[in-house]
């Protein structure tokens, strides 16, 4: 077995955060797996191919990591990543999270929302000119809103 698919299958079973960044390699190492002819971002990926076995390891690691991923965002990052690789053993799985994500996007909408218009109802200038919200629904513009006011009070957020 090669030193980048043996490094990559034992990041992902150790779990954590060696786990996360063996993630995206794991996803490159499948996707040249799959197609010989990609060209990766990550030169030892291009420089080293899997065979058939190796790839199974690879996958059977990324699959041992969504059953032993610390939080939900873990557990969606390995999911998604198999089933970016062509795994379709994933696909219930993945509209599950699909579901899920989108009830907590309908849900941070209205916080959002929420959040604006009562500092909208106290004075604050939520709402710029050029970023009127559409209401509830206009979730960009709403984003747009609340990263600017909080840019305005020296708050940046990370993405």
């Amino acid at each position: 077995m090669g030193k980048l698919a043996r490094d990559t299958i034992e990041k992902l079973h150790a779990g954590g955060t060696l786990a996360h960044s063996a993630a995206a390699t794991a996803e490159e190492l499948l996707r040249k797996h799959a197609a010989p002819h990609f060209q990766s971002h990550l030169a030892e990926v291009n420089a080293e191919g899997l065979s058939d076995d190796e790839a199974a390891a690879v996958r059977q690691a990324l699959h041992s990591a969504v059953q032993k991923a610390e939080n939900v965002r873990a557990r969606r990052n390995f999911l998604f990543v198999l089933a970016r690789t062509g795994d379709p053993s994933v696909k219930a799985d993945v509209e599950d999270e699909l579901a899920a994500v989108l009830v907590e996007q309908r849900e941070a909408a209205s916080s959002l929302w929420f959040a604006l218009t009562a500092l909208d109802a106290i004075g604050e200038a939520v709402f710029a000119d050029d970023l009127q919200s559409a209401g509830i629904d206009s979730v960009e513009g709403n984003v747009r809103c609340a990263e600017r006011y909080l840019g305005r009070l020296g708050r940046s957020i990370p993405h």
